[in-house]
Parts: C-alpha cells; structure tokens; sequence
C-alpha cells in the first residue's frame, strides 16, 4: 500500500477519534449540567435548539418545549440591566432585539415546572448573526437561581 494511502487511512482514523472524544464531551455536558443552552429565532420567536438538561430545570422534555411557547411558563420577568424592573410587555424589549440594539440580554424569570413548582431562572443571551452578519436571533443559557432568590429576600 503506498504511503500517501497509509497517511490518508491514519489521518481518518484520527479524525475518527476526535469525533468520538468531541462526542463524548458533548453527551456530558449536556447529561450532567444543569444548565439549559439554547438557540432563539427572532423572525419566528422559536427555538430551533434547547439542550436537554431542560427536562431537569423545567420538566419538560425537548419535544414538549418546541411545541409550546415557552413564555407561556413565565410568571414574571425582571431584566437585570433595567435596575431588576418588572417587565409589563415584550413587545419593545423583542423589537429591540430583533434589531440588534441588545448586545447582552441578562433577565430572571419566575417560572412555573411542569409539576407546578414556581422557580426562578437566570437567562443570559448574545446575539446570533448569519454569515453575512445580520442578526437573526440569541445563543443562551439558562441556570436555576432559585435558591440565590429566597437567599436575597
């Protein structure tokens, strides 16, 4: 066998590897961590990727969260960068954000689990923008704080 072949044939193989290390990093982040990472479309308000530690924060599992909108579990909104006001309405805060003036979105939702709990969540987000740099929509997390909130009350 020549030895360009030989190169190529070891080259795949530590390919190959890498795939399978980077896998496995993968399936244990998002199978231990608490945190939910997620990915919003602002033409449709969907999320189009929601890590499935969701079902340990909210008790909902992937599927069931793409098919209902996810606000509908919000209680409460307070925007950390606005003094931790409530928030009466989305509508300016969204058109905001779908026009790129947001940098950073950083609020904490009151929100109710699917067996009735109230919890609170952080969520930090930054703009999404395709490849020719238009905005069009927010890479995320959101982390449980609830035990941070009664601690502060």
């Amino acid at each position: 066998m020549p030895k360009r072949a030989i190169k190529a044939i070891s080259s795949a193989f530590k390919g190959l590897s890498e795939v399978g290390r980077l896998r496995a990093e993968i399936e244990l982040l998002t199978s231990c961590s608490r945190d939910v990472v997620y990915r919003l479309r602002y033409d449709t308000m969907q999320y189009v990727y929601i890590s499935p530690s969701v079902t340990k924060l909210l008790g909902y599992s992937v599927d069931e969260l793409m098919k209902i909108n996810m606000r509908s579990l919000i209680l409460e909104t307070r925007i950390v960068t606005d003094g931790m006001k409530p928030v009466e309405s989305y509508k300016n805060l969204e058109e905001n954000r779908k026009k790129g003036a947001v940098q950073k979105w950083q609020a904490d939702y009151l929100m109710k689990t699917k067996d009735g709990r109230e919890i609170w969540v952080s969520d930090i987000s930054y703009p999404w923008f395709d490849k020719k740099g238009a905005i069009i929509g927010s890479n995320g997390s959101l982390r449980d704080i609830t035990d941070r909130m009664a601690a502060a009350s």
